[in-house]
């Protein structure tokens, strides 16, 4: 048997002939022959593989119910500290009445009670600080910082005590949070 998908009747009587004359005699053997082409068409590729992701292309698309939704990047969590960020702790057993450190003016703070954190472009282990207690005045004030290393970024609490009321003796010193 012989099957040719040609199209070429010339091309397909040769071939039988032939292999006709050589099957002839041998009534054993079973003969098939197949022969296939495509007269004139180019053989078809092969689909391309799709393209690879890009590294930071984010993870694919998550199927929700009968909608596809980008997934999108995942969550990096919150960026690291750049700067110097600092705060003032009340380290005493009394309430300020008004509380100036490092020039931020912070108003009225509670014992045992800090401000928020703020941003510095660069601070060292004291600073200068002004509050009031009642109607005393107590005042922060360094001579100078040489020699003194200066805080790495990161939250850092000023903490405040008293340590002669009598004299108005404060000290404030960073502690790294």
């Amino acid at each position: 048997m012989i099957v040719h998908t040609c199209g070429d009747a010339q091309a397909v009587r040769r071939f039988s002939s032939t292999c006709i004359l050589g099957c002839v005699g041998r009534l054993s053997w079973f003969f098939v022959v197949v022969c296939a082409c495509d007269k004139g068409a180019p053989p078809k590729p092969a689909p391309l593989p799709p393209a690879p992701r890009a590294i930071d292309a984010g993870p694919p698309d998550v199927a929700v119910g009968d909608a596809i939704v980008d997934a999108g990047p995942p969550d990096p969590g919150p960026p690291p500290i750049r700067d110097v960020m600092i705060r003032a702790c009340n380290a005493t057993k009394y309430n300020f009445k008004d509380l100036s450190y490092h020039g931020f003016n912070e108003g009225p703070l509670k014992k045992g009670a800090c401000t928020q954190y703020r941003a510095t472009g660069g601070a060292y282990g004291y600073t200068n600080a002004m509050f009031h207690i009642g109607k005393d005045l107590f005042t922060i004030e360094p001579i100078d910082y040489v020699g003194e290393t200066p805080l790495s970024p990161g939250q850092w609490s000023y903490q405040i005590t008293i340590y002669d009321y009598a004299n108005k003796g404060a000290d404030i010193r960073a502690k790294r949070d």
